[in-house]
């Protein structure tokens, strides 16, 4: 799986292995994957996304001290 880098609707950009198979099996290109941020589903899983990040960014942070 390459890396793919993202960028979240706050400009937020992070750079992650995305999965190139849905879970049915059906393959799919990662360029051409999008996630709706006008539905309630794509809203919660950019909202998940970004406390994973956020989360991920403080740990980094912290352990720099």
């Amino acid at each position: 799986m390459p890396l793919r880098t993202i960028t979240l609707p706050d400009g937020t950009v992070c750079t992650r292995m995305i999965r190139n198979y849905h879970p049915d099996g059906t393959e799919f290109l990662p360029e051409e994957f999008t996630i709706p941020t006008d539905t309630p589903e794509g809203k919660r899983a950019y909202a998940a996304l970004a406390r994973l990040i956020k989360s991920k960014i403080e740990r980094d942070h912290a352990n720099e001290k």
